[in-house]
């Protein structure tokens, strides 16, 4: 994202949140210095959506495989004993009450934080959620808070992505930390 604050400018941005200042400073634009400009933004997502993890109940699922199946079942069961039930994953994206189809199997920490907050804005009370293991390791999962996180499982695959099973275990163990 840093190759593109200039063109942020250029589109009205009047702030930045940076790892790095850039060379050349904008008269006007306030820059914001981060760590890890990906958790950065899942924070503030959250923040700006008025926390909407914490108002649902919330369920991830991550795993190699079975992640759709899961996230379909559990929709399945607490529909029938609950009501109504948002889902986003791999298919679709459902907020309750409409659906629509998905382009990612989980989204960006903003989209992600907007979706859950229109789930809630809905009065549904429950959702359940993919989480894949590029997610996880990508940051767009910061500021979700889970009330039941599942791991279906965890074979050998996405080594182009994450070079060791290590780094893949990692990454999907890191839905732990989603726990409220």
């Amino acid at each position: 994202g840093h190759a593109f604050i200039k063109t942020a400018i250029n589109a009205g941005a009047r702030a930045i949140v940076c790892e790095i200042l850039p060379d050349e400073l904008v008269d006007g634009v306030t820059y914001i210095t981060v760590k890890n400009s990906g958790q950065a933004l899942g924070t503030l997502a959250s923040n700006f959506y008025d926390n909407p993890s914490r108002k649902l109940k919330l369920v991830g699922v991550t795993g190699t495989n079975g992640k759709t199946t899961t996230t379909w079942m559990i929709r399945s069961i607490l529909e029938a004993a609950r009501g109504a039930c948002g889902l986003l994953g791999t298919i679709e994206c459902s907020d309750g009450i409409g659906r629509a189809p998905s382009t990612l199997t989980t989204p960006e920490s903003r989209s992600l934080a907007q979706f859950l907050a229109a789930t809630h804005s809905h009065g549904v009370r429950y959702a359940t959620l993919e989480m894949s293991s590029h997610a996880l390791d990508q940051q767009r999962t910061v500021g979700t808070q889970l009330d039941v996180a599942v791991i279906t499982n965890l074979t050998r695959d996405h080594f182009d992505y994450h070079q060791t099973f290590e780094n893949y275990r990692a990454a999907k163990a890191s839905i732990l930390s989603h726990l409220k």
